[in-house]
């Protein structure tokens, strides 16, 4: 598994139930054992199929609906859209949004 959450803001805390102060950078192992994302049937989607895997390894943006799971171990849906970040050496990082589907 490949990647580090370097940073979240307030609203992912609030989605997540656990302010960015409290995790600090997670690998991405850590992340998506905690929350996710995980399929209709609440199974773990494996690490290379998760859509921001797929989105910063094709080098395109992508928008996927997913399950998540909050620090309460409660599961929701979420609207999520990857947009890879380029820089001159190639690629940087992605940059994430997530939102409860359904525009909550």
């Amino acid at each position: 598994m490949e990647g580090t959450l370097v940073y979240y803001n307030e609203a992912v805390g609030r989605l997540a139930g656990m302010r960015f102060e409290e995790t600090g950078a997670m690998p991405a192992a850590e992340w998506s054992d905690t929350f996710g994302p995980f399929d209709e049937q609440g199974q773990r989607i494996p690490f290379d199929e998760h859509p921001l895997t797929l989105a910063m390894r094709s080098g395109r943006a992508g928008h996927f609906q997913q399950r998540f799971r909050a620090a309460d171990g409660s599961d929701f849906e979420v609207a999520v859209s990857a947009i890879p970040l380029v820089g001159s050496t190639g690629f940087e990082g992605a940059l994430v949004f997530f939102w409860p589907a359904g525009g909550e």
